[in-house]
């Protein structure tokens, strides 16, 4: 059988919804975990696929490259393993749609739009890169759109590590979809970063036109384009993007990987820059650059031989050169004239006189100082600016104390004041929806107001002020009114950055008690929160379980090696063993392991002598406890916080 049936609980724990999607490579389901009571996407590899080793090396490779991420913006990764023959990936389910089906019913996007979808890209895709994770196959449909407006990046199938081989190539095929490939990846050369920042500058393409920039009636002539032809710029079919976006665009597609961005950061950067300064191209030299052909051409052109003689189209060229040299030649005349003219003029004109200081002056004040002293003021431009007043000049050219002529320009670049915001639609959304598009579009909440008579479903918006649609600035406040009662709601907090501490404090005041601590290695402060699932927001139930991921520290002054035999009953079970203390579980080892007689290894590790309990459990249930001493250790190496969270022998990988 291919796929699996619906009511089906693979490893008995995951119960088959329904069937969402279906791939060359697998099967994905929405699955309901038993254990967490959650949905989730369960990837099974096909059967067929099972013998095939590329297809088999290619699901191993997603397995590995999510388990080494964990971003907000990035799919997660709950456990891998296999199941009566199946090979499956238990992934988070993204109810939403794929950023491919958005574009067709929605594109183009605004200039607001495809900033912040690009950014979340940039967070996520940067997260992989800077663990050395190369994505490979960037494609709106390999990007969600929650129904909350958040991206996930997903299919990391043909990812890579930089330290491993990254050529694009399995045996006679491209890897990859051709509309969104690099010209390395077409030339099947090692990629890197680069690469995905090429494929994700045709995503923005897609967003800003609606179209991707190369297409053919087939793969070949389409991997062609990528290496020859120069894209037709995306301000031409879309006028309304601005010259910022469109420079960046052309940038980070340069077919020269040296012309690119050299990482997600500094393209972020750029399109953080285009909020304040849509209209200003400053990525417009590097991305021209870029627009240079470059891949096959010098291989498609035969040389003459010689007393060959030359064909109509070798004349037609001499003809357009001697053309162009005639034209070179006039347009050097016509220079030497302005130039002379100019001179001229500015004898004309008068005396010398030095530019005036205009920065800081309002518009106003600025054209009337320029004026009495000779020049004219123009606006170059306006800048959104979240601390200096509307209209108030932030830059001048040429710059004060300059020598200029009597009747020469300034160009001035002005305030536009704080970015202004259209208070979204929330009428419809469930609170946590809300809350969580309020934080995005950095509004905040006035009030919650319950109505318990409404008709609509408990925790629905029914009202907001003020209405969608009004003019707000960043920080302004909302007032949100929803059916039902504040009882039949717990939101939960938003702890990360908090000391762990003060993020337990916080969950218990909302109601939680069961809240499961990780420690990670990070270069924040020891015991702040890094993050938590669920996101801050959402509307849970208050017996629900809060998972932390926490800063660790670099070094602990005692530890004891650990190890348990332990006989696992069902096919495949999830073992955890925890360490209850100050009112929360630290995860000191967890792992799914197969059938049989099982050994579990782990290190305690502790800054004191107290003694530890350590609780074992099996697919939730509690099967072993006992308390355990740490000894000092004799010699402390620094060791990775990450072991306290998987066994050190790999007893427990599956």
């Amino acid at each position: 059988m291919t796929e699996i049936n619906v009511g089906t609980c693979i490893a008995g724990r995951y119960r088959v919804l329904e069937l969402i999607g279906s791939g060359g490579m697998a099967n994905v389901y929405r699955a309901l975990d038993t254990d967490s009571r959650r949905d989730v996407a369960v990837k099974v590899l096909k059967p067929e696929c099972a013998e095939d080793r590329e297809f088999l090396r290619r699901f191993r490779s997603e397995a590995q490259a999510v388990l080494n991420l964990s971003h907000d913006n990035i799919v997660r990764s709950f456990d891998v393993g296999q199941w009566e023959g199946y090979h499956y990936i238990v992934l988070e389910y993204v109810p939403g749609k794929t950023l491919k089906q958005v574009i067709t019913e929605e594109a183009p996007f605004d200039n607001k739009r495809i900033i912040n979808i690009g950014c979340q890209l940039c967070d996520a895709l940067g997260h992989a890169h800077e663990r050395s994770i190369i994505h490979r196959d960037v494609k709106p449909q390999n990007i969600m759109i929650s129904d909350r407006g958040r991206v996930k990046v997903a299919d990391f199938g043909i990812a890579r590590f930089t330290d491993a081989s990254t050529v694009t190539y399995a045996g006679d095929k491209i890897l990859g979809s051709v509309h969104y490939l690099s010209p390395e990846q077409a030339r099947g050369e090692s990629v890197d970063a680069k690469s995905d920042i090429y494929s994700l500058g045709i995503v923005l393409y897609e967003m800003a036109t609606g179209v991707v920039p190369f297409n053919a009636d087939n793969t070949v002539s389409i991997a062609i384009k990528h290496l020859q032809e120069n894209m037709v710029p995306p301000i031409e079919r879309n006028p309304a993007l601005g010259a910022a976006l469109n420079g960046i665009i052309l940038r980070a597609t340069a077919k020269d990987k040296a012309e690119r961005y050299s990482s997600m950061r500094e393209l972020r950067k750029d399109l953080l820059r285009a909020v304040r300064e849509p209209n200003v191209d400053f990525a417009g030299k590097a991305a021209q650059r870029s627009r240079e052909p470059r891949g096959l051409g010098p291989l498609l052109r035969a040389p003459k031989k010689r007393g060959q003689k030359a064909p109509a189209s070798a004349v037609a060229k001499r003809i357009m050169a001697l053309a162009v040299g005639v034209f070179l030649i006039a347009g050097i005349l016509l220079a030497v004239v302005l130039i002379g003219s100019t001179l001229s003029n500015r004898q004309n004109r008068g005396q010398v006189a030095y530019v005036p200081t205009l920065t800081g002056k309002s518009l106003s004040e600025a054209t009337q100082t320029g004026s009495a002293m000779g020049f004219h003021v123009d606006v170059r431009s306006s800048i959104v600016t979240e601390d200096v007043p509307t209209n108030t000049v932030i830059n001048q050219d040429p710059q004060s104390g300059t020598q200029g002529y009597v009747g020469d320009t300034i160009y001035v670049d002005v305030s536009a004041g704080p970015a202004t915001i259209e208070a979204p639609e929330l009428i419809g959304r469930t609170l946590s929806d809300a809350l969580v598009i309020l934080e995005e579009w950095e509004l905040e909440v006035e009030s919650i107001t319950y109505d318990p008579t409404s008709d609509a479903p408990s925790g629905q918006i029914i009202d907001q002020l003020p209405e969608a649609g009004t003019e707000l600035y960043a920080g302004d406040a909302v007032q949100l009114f929803v059916s039902g009662t504040q009882e039949d709601h717990t939101i939960l907090s938003k702890v990360t950055g908090l000391p762990l501490a003060d993020a337990v404090n916080r969950l218990k005041n909302d109601g939680f008690s069961r809240i499961f601590v990780r420690l990670e290695e990070s270069d924040e402060l020891p015991g702040e929160v890094l993050r938590q699932e669920p996101a801050p927001g959402e509307l849970t139930a208050g017996d629900a379980t809060v998972d932390l991921w926490v800063s660790a520290p670099l070094s602990y002054a005692y530890g004891l090696d650990v190890a348990y035999n332990l006989k696992i009953d069902q096919t495949s079970s999830r073992v955890m063993v925890l360490n209850p203390s100050d009112g929360v579980y630290y995860v000191l080892y967890e792992a799914v392991l197969p059938a049989g007689q099982q050994t579990v290894s782990f290190t305690v590790r502790s800054n004191s002598a107290d003694p530890m309990e350590l609780i074992v459990t099996v697919d939730g249930e509690e099967a072993r406890r006992e308390s355990v001493t740490p000894v000092r250790r004799v010699e402390e190496a620094a060791p990775s916080p990450s072991s306290t969270a998987a066994p050190e022998d790999g007893s427990g990988d599956e």
